[in-house]
């Protein structure tokens, strides 16, 4: 991949697990970074350590943002940019405390650990309208990372920052679900994690390669009715209807990729509709779930 030409130093506030794959990232690509640890803001920071820089990118919490944002803005002169790499955060902590132009760099790639590499990912740029400077400097730097740069507006952040967070950690929401159920089938936790990893592995290859509708297998797709059926007694006989709601839920935004698919007859996927809608908790169900509610 061809990175973009290093341009002036990058100034990284947070030394995170963002903060630290930023710096490794820019460092090995030429940039000039300098990185300062929160600590390092009480009383500590003075105008002159942020005067090269080009660009200053607030890598902490997003509790952390205002604070910090408040801090550093008034240090700045007009042609710095200052920008967050929340998801989440809009702009407006930056805007009301700083000259600079301001906004956001928010890498679309789960961070567990320092030094995560971003290359690939997507990095999601956000920038107030007439901060052209701003829009300018992130995209190169993304770019210089490796990343693809996109643009979202700045009323949509909480709606964008959901489906990222339905991505990454509903997929480990439904990993831990998944791993549960092969344990009540007698697997031990370690092979019942194997298990599930190995389906959402093989179901992330697929996807790669083709639409989500295209790569979409299992009863519903095929339209087994009695597949379903099975599984939501299965599911109704534990001591909560928390699976079963989980897997009804999932099941109503399986069908409408399962009508694009085309595979199943269209009588069969109404029935399973019908299915998934329908309450089917037996008295004998009932009494279990109170007698163990009462137990706990």
């Amino acid at each position: 991949m061809a990175f973009a030409a290093p341009h002036g130093p990058v100034a990284i506030i947070g030394t995170g697990r963002v903060g630290s794959s930023m710096r490794h990232g820019l460092l090995r690509v030429g940039r000039e970074v300098v990185v300062y640890s929160r600590s390092y803001l009480n009383g500590t920071l003075q105008p002159f350590d942020l005067a090269r820089a080009e660009t200053i990118l607030l890598c902490v919490p997003d509790r952390a943002i205002t604070e910090v944002a408040a801090y550093v803005g008034p240090l700045l002169a007009p042609w710095q940019v200052l920008a967050h790499c929340s998801g989440a955060m809009t702009l407006a902590p930056l805007r009301a405390v700083t000259c600079a132009q301001v906004g956001s760099l928010h890498p679309l790639r789960a961070i567990p650990k320092p030094r995560t590499d971003l290359g690939g990912a997507l990095a999601v740029i956000d920038f107030l309208d007439g901060d052209g400077i701003a829009k300018r400097r992130l995209r190169t730097l993304a770019q210089s990372l490796g990343m693809q740069p996109t643009f979202i507006s700045s009323d949509k952040r909480a709606l964008y920052h959901a489906a990222s967070v339905i991505a990454a950690n509903g997929a480990m929401a439904l990993l831990a679900e998944s791993a549960e159920l092969f344990v009540q089938c007698g697997m031990t936790r370690s092979v019942a994690k194997h298990a599930a990893l190995g389906l959402l592995l093989s179901a992330h290859g697929s996807i790669s390669r083709q639409s989500i509708a295209e790569s979409l297998t299992g009863p519903i797709a095929r339209g087994d009715v009695a597949v379903v059926r099975m599984h939501l007694e299965a599911l109704e006989a534990l001591p909560t209807g928390e699976s079963k709601e989980l897997y009804r839920a999932l099941g109503a935004r399986l069908l409408p990729l399962s009508r694009e698919l085309g595979e199943a007859e269209p009588s069969t996927l109404d029935q399973i509709e019908q299915l998934l809608e329908t309450p089917t908790k037996s008295p004998a169900v009932k009494a279990k779930r109170r007698e163990s509610a009462r137990s706990k």
